[in-house]
């Protein structure tokens, strides 16, 4: 949900900070506590006009204002943040299923590589053998490396039904691939094997609302499904390994929905806690409607909110070990408030709540910890996009102790 809030004034960075300036001074409806804030902001321009005077570096006051509006946010929500109008624009990328395209999301690293995060299966890039963790070091001409987030989003979308990619795997070198536009069936599911007869293997690697507008307690979302069909399309499955790990999350009712096909009905799935009534709720389960098999969830650093709500609850339902490492503890929600300048502010407006009591915000500690490393994990996955037979060999730890329980609980319990 979105909400326009804020007060126009001519100076670019400014008028963010007069707007914040302004509605805190009529709430605050004190002469002392105006007369403080009014002196806040004359020394926030006092520093700038200081930094003017005395930096050997140039000074971009657009720049400098939304730095202070950023460090602000910051400072009080590690989730939250400002946008300016460009990124905006580009806010809600990886969080619709993609419907036509190349089928992959990506995002800059923190050292300015363009990274793939998410592969469609069969889609185009699949098909190529694009797979997570992959860096991406052309689009066409342009360099990514040196573009900005919108650069790179608007040359990805308008370079035609055809578009040249320079691309670097985690193992081997720099190619460049031609891929071509085509329909997706994108349901956020990232891969389904049977590695041992009978053990289903599931990795999310996003949950997306549905297609539709759809909402209620018998709205399918895309993940949800995509989770049904994918097991529905395993003969005899005696248990299930779902790999969430890599997985930032996404939709939390379609987290809720992969927790409700397993959970007793009517059970708490999540609570969502804040500061305004109007945004707290319990999350319930629906009746089950997935078969009662035992079920490993494998998560690690990259695991996160909405997945951390799924993997919570079928340990406190079911029972559902946990293997790998901690989880982030990224169980919070997220809200965009527009600002009438097209700029705008990420907000946490909820904190999230496990069935247990235990808060989401705090890293899930798994009951089998194998300790691996990222890299591990994502060369391991490489195989998942290949389609020319040759496979690399990497041993994932993590993944081969999940099989190894689900092996040992289906066993016990006769499956």
């Amino acid at each position: 949900m979105v909400r326009p809030w804020a007060i126009a004034t001519d100076a670019e960075g400014m008028r963010f900070c007069l707007a914040l300036a302004c509605t805190a001074i009529l709430a605050a409806g004190e002469d002392g506590v105006v007369h403080e804030l009014v002196d806040r902001l004359h020394n926030l321009e006092a520093q700038i006009a200081l930094m003017e005077r005395e930096s050997a570096l140039p000074i971009d006051r657009a720049a400098v204002w939304a730095g202070a509006a950023r460090g602000m946010i910051q400072a009080v929500d590690p989730w939250g943040g400002y946008l300016t109008a460009d990124e905006v624009g580009i806010y809600g990328l990886g969080v619709e299923p993609l419907s036509r395209g190349l089928g992959f999301d990506w995002r800059h690293s923190d050292d300015g590589k363009v990274l793939i995060t998410r592969v469609v299966r069969g889609s185009p890039a699949a098909q190529h053998g694009f797979h997570v963790g992959m860096i991406l070091l052309a689009i066409n001409d342009l360099d990514p490396a040196h573009a900005s987030r919108r650069q790179v989003a608007e040359a990805l979308a308008r370079s035609g039904e055809s578009v040249r990619l320079r691309v670097r795997p985690l193992i081997g070198e720099a190619s460049v691939i031609e891929l071509q536009r085509a329909e997706l069936e994108d349901d956020g599911i990232a891969a389904v094997r049977t590695p041992v007869a009978g053990i289903a293997m599931i990795r999310i690697g996003r949950f997306l609302p549905s297609r539709t507008n759809e909402s209620g307690p018998t709205a399918a979302t895309t993940t949800a499904d995509g989770l049904r069909r994918a097991i529905a399309s395993i003969p005899d499955v005696r248990a299930i390994v779902l790999d969430l790990r890599g997985c930032s999350g996404g939709n939390l009712q379609a987290a809720v929905e992969c927790a409700a096909s397993w959970a007793p009905a009517e059970a708490a799935i999540v609570e969502q806690v804040a500061r305004d009534p109007a945004k707290s709720r319990t999350w319930s389960a629906t009746a089950p409607r997935l078969p009662r098999v035992p079920i490993i969830v494998v998560v690690d650093g990259g695991t996160a909110s909405s997945a951390e709500v799924l993997a919570h609850a079928l340990r406190f339902h079911l029972r559902s070990p946990i293997v790998g490492a901690p989880t982030m503890g990224k169980g919070t929600v997220q809200q965009l408030f527009l600002l009438p300048h097209g700029d705008a502010l990420r907000l946490t407006v909820a904190r999230l709540r496990a069935p247990s009591d235990a808060w989401l915000d705090q890293p899930l500690q798994p009951d089998v910890l194998v300790a691996q490393s990222t890299e591990t994990t994502l060369k391991a996955w490489i195989n998942e996009g290949k389609t020319d037979g040759a496979t690399v060999v990497v041993e994932d730890q993590q993944l081969a102790r999940a099989i190894e329980l689900a092996t040992a609980l289906a066993v016990r319990e006769g499956k």
